[in-house]
């Protein structure tokens, strides 16, 4: 039941009839979404019932929610389960975006969003995706290296510390954290939550990682701010004291009519934004997501994609291990620096920005290639999914649908008597899942003990065709 003073607030904010289709749109279970991952796309997602989402290219609307757990492509990377709302964010880049850029998400988990700028951004751009909480910046690690790309950084730290390095962006995302208003029906555990004063302690905060963010951008460049909230305090209000208290300029973002955007719902306030409610719009014939809040500014001054050269990196980054050359694509444009005894490849825009970062908790960087336990390189589980694995270079053998759900519940697994001996990568659809090593009378399951599945799932619990 939704609390009280929520459902107060929202009939001020709402004219009457519009407060009774969100009201009764509240009291239907969420339309389930996904974004599939263009760098996996030869992958066929059944998705022939679907319907697309219309900012999103890469989103889709399902007519059912399928086990998703159950479907060994979610695990492979070929697609992001994300509600169609936060999708906007792809018309939002497409239209600031003019060339390779530098972006950081200052709040990145799970990592939605992460992915999904990711897949915008250009050749020889960087994403630096940061998470605060360690819990939950495991959990956006796991999500970029599913993903597969090569062009992302993910730290654990607070936002303050990301302003003290120096650090410039075009583009900043602040996806703050908020009351969680918009996903009241998504996730019913935030009606217990909310609170007013909770709305008023989320204000402060926000306004706290804003001024953090706003140091990290270059002139020139651009500042998403996003919640998924509804009221106008942690919205409206922290954008009017935003422009109010930095250089910052409103940007103008075209939409549709048709797209059930809502304008700003704080009196005497028309700065551009763009706003979803559930039940609430011109077309109820589209699939209505959560709720969602987002606008962009400008900083005045020059423009951020026109960056001065770039700095040599820090000598401690060095060449790869020769092993390890031979199982990248493109291998010559890497260099190679250590986290956590684990041998890294960063592409060269990463180069720079590693350095630069140096003083922070660095989870992931680049490429994940390997272990070293003495001469030994033992190959990262993130090199498999890897979207610049050089394939070939491993010995490969293509799982059954049954056989790649145990292997993702991290049961042993009986490959072929004629596999070679050594670390194999195991596939499924053609797309890799992980390696194994096989030991020829046995096979060692190399899956992330952390990620592995915990339901005990047969391949009849997945409503995914094969």
């Amino acid at each position: 039941m939704l609390p009280e003073a929520f459902i107060a607030t929202m009939k001020q904010l709402l004219s009457t009839s519009n407060f009774e289709r969100f009201l009764a749109e509240m009291q239907r279970p969420p339309h389930a979404f996904v974004r599939k991952n263009r760098s996996k796309s030869g992958v066929q997602i059944n998705l022939q019932s679907a319907h697309t989402v219309p900012w999103c290219a890469e989103g889709y609307a399902l007519e059912e929610r399928p086990l998703f757990t159950a479907d060994p492509l979610l695990h492979a990377g070929c697609y992001y389960v994300q509600e169609q709302s936060s999708m906007f964010l792809a018309h939002v880049l497409r239209q600031l975006i003019s060339g390779p850029a530098t972006m950081i998400d200052f709040c990145a988990a799970p990592g939605g969003k992460s992915t999904l700028a990711q897949s915008l951004l250009p050749e020889g751009s960087a994403l630096i995706a940061n998470e605060p909480i360690r819990q939950r910046a495991n959990i956006l690690v796991e999500n970029i290296q599913k993903w597969g790309a090569a062009n992302v950084i993910v730290t654990n730290n607070y936002p303050k510390d990301l302003a003290r390095t120096g650090v410039k962006a075009d583009i900043v995302l602040v996806d703050a954290p908020c009351s969680g208003e918009g996903m009241f029906r998504k996730d019913p555990d935030n009606i217990g939550e909310w609170t007013p004063r909770k709305v008023a302690e989320c204000q402060a905060l926000q306004r706290d990682i804003l001024t953090q963010a706003w140091k990290c951008l270059r002139p020139g460049g651009y500042l998403i701010y996003s919640t998924c909230t509804f009221n106008t305090q942690e919205n409206e209000e922290n954008l009017h004291w935003l422009i109010s208290e930095f250089d910052a300029e409103t940007v103008h973002i075209p939409v549709s009519e048709d797209w059930n955007i809502c304008p700003s719902l704080l009196s005497n306030f028309e700065a551009p934004l763009y706003r979803f409610i559930p039940g609430v719009g011109p077309s109820p014939q589209m699939p209505f997501g959560e709720g969602l809040f987002m606008a962009v500014v400008r900083k005045t001054g020059a423009d951020a994609f026109d960056k001065p050269e770039r700095k040599k990196a820090k000598s401690s980054l060095h060449p790869l291990h020769p092993t390890a050359a031979t199982w990248l694509s493109k291998a010559e444009t890497y260099t190679q620096t250590t986290i956590n005894d684990t041998l890294m490849a960063l592409p060269p825009q990463l180069a720079t920005l590693y350095a630069q970062l140096s003083s922070l908790r660095i989870l992931h960087a680049g490429i994940p290639l390997a272990a070293q336990k003495g001469k030994d390189l033992i190959p990262q589980h993130a090199l498999a999914l890897s979207t610049a694995l050089q394939r070939g270079v491993f010995p490969e053998v293509e799982l059954t649908k049954e056989q790649a759900l145990q292997y993702l519940h991290r049961d042993a697994i009986t490959l072929p008597t004629d596999t070679q001996r050594g670390f194999v990568l195991v596939t499924y659809q053609d797309i890799p899942l992980g390696f194994c090593k096989h030991l020829g009378n046995r096979t060692n399951n190399l899956y992330p003990q952390e990620w592995r599945i915990r339901q005990n799932l047969t391949p009849q619990a997945s409503t995914h065709s094969d």
